[in-house]
């Protein structure tokens, strides 16, 4: 599906978040990078006013992000999506509940960053949305 940067932009801020465990809403600088970056490529909408960014890469299915004015159950879209030959999904982002049939993997490069003087620290549970990330 072909979208301008401008349509992709205009889904963004009125998408409700696929989870509420981490996401940004305010990631208006860094999704233009990746639209230019390959990201035009991969914008999908498998259901009806639901936009997703994704794509196959060998035998794993990447999903990036879910754009919809409403809140979507992420099984349903997966099962929309995800190819038959898929021998992997990969989501780029926490789901709020765990899914049948997947599970849970360390996440080494999850791109989180804390000043070195702060005593934060990202939670084991949680990965750092790839699509959010430079």
């Amino acid at each position: 599906m072909k979208k301008t940067l401008e349509e992709l932009m205009a889904l963004k801020k009125a998408s409700v978040p696929v989870t509420d465990r981490l996401w940004s809403k305010e990631d208006r600088h860094i999704l233009p990078f990746y639209y230019v970056h390959g990201f035009q490529d991969v914008i999908l909408e498998p259901i009806e006013n639901v936009t997703i960014l994704a794509e196959m890469e060998g035998d794993t299915f990447h999903l990036y992000d879910v754009l919809s004015p409403h809140k979507v159950s992420l099984a349903e879209v997966l099962r929309s999506i995800v190819p038959r030959n898929a021998l992997r999904v990969e989501l780029h982002f926490t789901p709020n509940e765990a899914l049948s049939g997947l599970y849970r993997e360390p996440d080494p490069d999850g791109g989180f960053m804390v000043h070195k003087s702060s005593k934060a620290a990202m939670p084991n549970n949680l990965t750092y949305p790839t699509i959010i990330t430079a």
